[in-house]
C-alpha cells in the first residue's frame, strides 16, 4: 500500500469517525455539551496514532452511543445537576458525561437507594464511606461488579459488550475509591448537588473521624452523663462522623434513651443509622443494646 493511499484511507476514517461523532453531538447537546469542530478535530487526532481500520472507529462508536442511551434512562435535570457537580465549566469542556451519571448510580445501589434519584445525598455517602472502611479492596472490587450487574438488571441492559462496558467503568472507580478512603472522603466520587451541599447542616455527614485518644475520652464524658438530654447535647456538639456516632451508640446509649436520641436527630441521620444497622458486621455488637430499641422506635414513626 503505497504511502499516499494510506494517508488517504486514514484521512477518511477520521471524517466517518467525525460526521458519526456529530451525531452523538445532537444527542447531548439536550445537556448543554457539544463539541466545537477544533474539539473533535483535536479528540480524533488524539487517537489517530491507535486507530487500527474500521475496528476501531465501531468500538468507539460503539461506546459513545452506549453512552448516550445508558444517559437518556435519566432526567436531564437530574443530570444537568451532576454535570455542575462535576465541573461547574462542564459546558465549556471537553468531558464524558457517562462517568459521573454511571459512577452515581453504582453509588446508589450500594447504598440500596434509587438509582433514578442520580444525586447522591451527602448521609449516604457517609455511609457508603463507613462501609469501605471495613472491606477488604477486593471485598469492594465484589460489591463494584454486583453493583454493575444489579444497575444492568435494573435497566434492562442485557447486551454482553453493555454489561461489560458498564463492569469495566464500575471497576475503574477502585483506585479513586482507595484513595478517598485514605482521605476519608468520597465528596470528589459520589456527588450531590451543589444547591443541595451548601443547604446541608446534618451532624455527622463527610466529616473526618476523630482520633482514638479523642473518641475515648468523649466516651467517658458522655457515660458520666447523669441526664439523657445532656449526652444527647455533647453529641450534637461533637459528634462529626457516622463512625464516631455508632461508636459512641456502642458505649454509652442506653435502651431507654434511643427514643429521646432518635428525636433530636434529622431524616437524614435515622436514615444513615438505618442503613448501618441492615449492613453491619456481626461482629460489631454493641455494649448498650440501642440497635433493637432503635428499630423499634423508627418503625412507629
Amino acid at each position: 500500500m503505497s504511502e499516499n493511499f494510506a494517508l488517504t484511507i486514514q484521512n477518511m476514517k477520521k471524517k466517518q469517525l467525525a460526521m458519526e461523532i456529530k451525531k452523538c453531538n445532537e444527542i447531548t447537546m439536550k445537556y448543554g455539551v457539544t463539541l466545537s469542530d477544533t474539539q473533535i478535530e483535536n479528540l480524533i487526532n488524539k487517537r489517530s496514532e491507535d486507530l487500527q481500520g474500521i475496528d476501531f472507529i465501531n468500538e468507539y462508536l460503539t461506546r459513545l452511543l452506549f453512552e448516550n442511551k445508558f444517559c437518556n434512562n435519566f432526567e436531564k435535570e437530574k443530570i444537568i445537576g451532576i454535570l455542575n457537580s462535576y465541573c461547574k465549566d462542564y459546558k465549556g469542556l471537553l468531558i464524558n458525561i457517562f462517568e459521573p451519571v454511571l459512577t452515581n448510580v453504582i453509588g446508589l445501589d450500594l447504598v440500596e437507594a434509587d438509582i433514578f434519584e442520580l444525586e447522591m445525598k451527602s448521609y449516604e455517602r457517609e455511609v457508603l464511606l463507613y462501609t469501605f472502611k471495613n472491606m477488604t479492596i477486593k471485598e469492594i472490587e465484589e460489591e463494584l461488579i454486583k453493583a454493575a450487574n444489579n444497575v444492568c438488571n435494573k435497566l434492562k441492559i442485557v447486551n454482553n459488550f453493555e454489561v461489560n462496558y458498564v463492569k469495566m467503568t464500575a471497576l475503574n472507580l477502585l483506585p479513586r475509591i482507595e484513595e478517598g478512603i485514605k482521605n476519608n472522603n468520597l465528596a470528589n466520587i459520589f456527588l450531590s448537588y451543589k444547591i443541595e451541599e451548601d443547604k446541608l447542616e446534618d451532624i455527622f455527614v463527610d466529616n473526618k473521624s476523630m482520633d482514638d485518644e479523642r473518641l475515648r475520652k468523649l466516651i467517658d464524658e458522655i457515660r458520666v452523663c447523669r441526664f439523657t438530654s445532656d449526652k444527647i447535647t455533647i453529641i450534637h456538639n461533637e459528634v462529626k462522623s457516622l463512625e464516631d456516632l455508632v461508636e459512641i451508640l456502642n458505649n454509652c446509649i442506653w435502651e431507654d434513651e434511643v427514643e429521646e436520641l432518635v428525636n433530636s436527630l434529622s431524616k437524614e441521620e435515622i436514615e444513615a443509622l438505618k442503613y448501618y444497622l441492615n449492613n453491619k458486621l456481626n461482629d460489631n455488637i454493641s455494649n448498650t443494646g440501642w440497635e433493637q430499641k432503635f428499630i423499634e422506635v423508627i418503625s412507629n414513626f
